[in-house]
């Protein structure tokens, strides 16, 4: 006891460090300015969802509109760099503070602590589910509305119609933020007719069915029903299939599966100790049962997901985040079991999670990390624009225009998302979500045009190098 508890300063420490690491990096990458400049673009008054041939700048809304409302925190930050850095740590709190709410009413303080621990570290360790912590996008939102929803059901003392409505209630709050979260619910749905019956169950789907109504019925009002449905349902069902997907799938899977093992050990170990032929009593037994379900059944959802144009490892990530929080929870129930064989086994599975998730040498990347802070390419292409104001256009920097010019252009990648589904633009819907004039285009390091608009419109265009943009791709007339 008191050597868990003499390493537990350490490991916050390190948790912190970690954690520190993660948001820092956030403002390099370029798709969270672009998920923050949705919720930005809200806070300006825009149209959050363009329609089919309204004239106007497209920027990609393809989720539910909970999830940017979410983040109109850190949209209203005037510095750039401020904006994205809360954003990214928005997406923290919207994962670990359910996760460790969950886990401190499931059992004693002491173990918690610690099988919280085990699944952070696990979740930072994957790049599925580090994407899914520290990226502004519906994902965080979408995870911890979830967790709570599937958290209320881990009561030990018992459940009452009120935890089943609450349950509902917040699994239809993440299908708002998200719409690949939907297999949460039939999870939530399956646990409960087996732990519980067909009336828990009832009332659990009764208050997810009010409670999304609710919800579109307050979308379709807010905004025109015809734009929403053609930016959510229509252009997010509608997308093809990469090229060289299968490869692209199997070397995905492949990480999955090797981040996943600390988790997915215990849970298999657990499980077959615990085994009780009363499907009922082992599903009450194992209240984390839960969690596990809801990795299964998303697991089919992310694979169709992963193979689609514009996706990304984040939708795995979904499903290990789950299997994370359901191995940290049957850790914790059996940590203090009596039988000596089950007690030391699974503290020898939270001690190995542990040490396989910590990363101590991050701690050399934060002086630096601080350093550099403000080279990101958003803060780049805004000290770009006051130098030069009306002299550049930069297709995969929406924040630009909206923090400079209170104006909002075309998203380069949003425009790919409509072509690929045979939804491109008018030359007048074109021209609508241009600025007036611009001589260069500027692409951040690492990215590229992507959609036919753009690049026909830079076909003339050559290439040039500018000091004032290093490492960016500049196309000049």
């Amino acid at each position: 006891m008191i050597f868990r508890f003499a390493v537990l300063p350490v490991l916050c420490v390190l948790l912190i460090i970690e954690i520190a690491g993660g948001v820092l990096r956030s403002p390099f990458l370029s798709w969270n300015e672009i998920r923050l400049g949705r919720a930005m673009e809200l806070v300006r008054g825009y149209p959050l969802y363009p329609g089919q041939v309204t004239p106007g700048p497209v920027i990609g809304t393809l989720h539910t509109p909970l999830s940017h409302i979410f983040f109109i925190p850190a949209a209203v930050i005037p510095d750039p760099t401020t904006k994205i850095l809360a954003g990214s740590l928005l997406a923290v709190l919207a994962v670990f503070v359910p996760l460790a709410w969950v886990l401190f009413r499931s059992g004693p303080k002491g173990d918690a602590i610690f099988c919280f621990l085990f699944a952070a570290f696990l979740i930072i360790q994957s790049s599925g589910a580090y994407h899914v912590l520290f990226f502004i996008h519906a994902d965080a939102p979408a995870v911890g509305l979830a967790t709570l929803g599937c958290g209320l059901l881990m009561r030990p003392d018992g459940l009452t119609r009120s935890h089943y409505w609450l349950a509902g209630l917040a699994c239809a709050l993440s299908l708002a933020c998200k719409q690949t979260m939907a297999p949460v619910v039939i999870a939530v749905a399956a646990y409960l007719l087996v732990a519980a019956g067909w009336r828990a169950m009832s009332h659990f789907l009764a208050a997810a069915a009010v409670g999304g109504v609710a919800l579109l019925t307050i979308m379709l009002t807010v905004w025109p029903a015809q734009d929403v449905l053609f930016n959510i349902w229509t252009l997010a069902s509608s997308r093809p299939m990469k090229t060289a997907a299968l490869p692209l799938l199997m070397e995905s899977f492949r990480s999955t599966r090797l981040d996943s093992l600390p988790a997915l050990f215990p849970i298999l170990f657990i499980s077959a100790y615990t085994w009780r032929s009363n499907l009922r009593q082992f599903a009450l037994e194992n209240r984390w049962l839960v969690f596990a379900l809801s990795s299964v059944f998303l697991f089919p959802v992310s694979l169709k997901a992963m193979v689609t144009i514009g996706s990304g490892i984040n939708h795995f990530g979904v499903v290990v985040y789950f299997l994370f929080a359901a191995a940290a929870l049957a850790l914790q129930a059996y940590l203090p079991n009596e039988n000596p064989a089950l007690r030391l086994s699974t503290r020898l599975f939270l001690a190995l999670g542990i040490l396989v998730g910590i990363a101590p040498g991050l701690v050399l990347t934060l002086a630096p990390g601080i350093r550099n802070l403000h080279n990101n390419p958003l803060q780049t292409a805004i000290s770009y624009n006051h130098e030069h104001p009306g002299r550049a256009y930069f297709p995969w920097n929406p924040a630009v225009g909206l923090i400079d010019e209170h104006r909002l252009y075309h998203l380069d990648p949003a425009l790919f998302d409509r072509e690929a589904v045979g939804y491109g633009l008018t030359r007048q819907q074109l021209e609508s979500g241009l600025p007036k004039q611009f001589d260069i285009v500027a692409v951040p390091p690492g990215e590229q045009l992507t959609s036919k608009a753009l690049l026909d419109l830079t076909a003339k265009f050559h290439p040039a190098i500018d000091p004032e943009l290093p490492g960016w791709t500049v196309l000049a007339k």
